[in-house]
């Protein structure tokens, strides 16, 4: 790697941190003081897509980079909540600045992160699929934790629960209904 190119992935790195400082605002509509990261966000993402792969026969390996790209492009657009969307033009947006990132790097790198937020927004394959059911259930997860701590987070609960689209992670969802979430530690 030439020092052009190892500077380049070095800015998308600085860049791509932001994440970890970047708070999800939608919780913030239910009242929660601090909540989780961007970047929390999409570890958790990350490894729910992973091993719904690895349970339903898809690529881990892909599923996991698809989870972990797939907010990216809010180190500059900022994680709009749904009542911020309503005014402005996030799709559009993130789209832009997932492209101006992934040229922002050389190639095979630039390939690589351009197809992953290619194939996201086309979720034709198996692990789009299952990248995007990983994002719900996160986000059914971290209602339900939420809510333990009495947050009203009912409505991101359902609206998750909705937009579950394979029998695995409709599986998990309702198992994760069933159960404390603060009680994994006990057994």
């Amino acid at each position: 790697m030439n020092e052009a190119d190892a500077a380049a992935l070095a800015r998308f790195l600085y860049e791509a941190g932001h994440l970890k400082n970047a708070p999800r605002s939608g919780w913030l509509l239910a009242g929660v003081p601090m909540p989780e990261s961007v970047a929390a966000h999409s570890f958790r993402v990350a490894l729910i897509a992973a091993l719904l792969a690895r349970m339903t026969g898809a690529d881990p390996g892909r599923a996991a980079l698809l989870a972990i790209v797939h907010d990216i492009p809010e180190a500059r657009t900022t994680d709009l909540h749904k009542v911020a969307q309503r005014y402005l033009p996030s799709r559009a947006a993130a789209l832009a600045a997932g492209r101006d990132q992934a040229e922002s790097l050389p190639e095979p790198l630039r390939d690589l992160l351009s197809t992953a937020l290619l194939d996201l927004t086309d979720t034709s394959s198996p692990e789009a699929l299952l990248a995007r059911d990983a994002d719900k259930l996160d986000c059914l997860l971290q209602a339900r934790e939420y809510a333990a701590c009495g947050h009203p987070t009912a409505e991101w609960v359902e609206s998750s629960l909705a937009a579950l689209s394979t029998d695995a992670a409709r599986s998990v969802a309702r198992a994760a209904m069933g159960m404390d979430p603060f009680s994994w530690w006990k057994d």
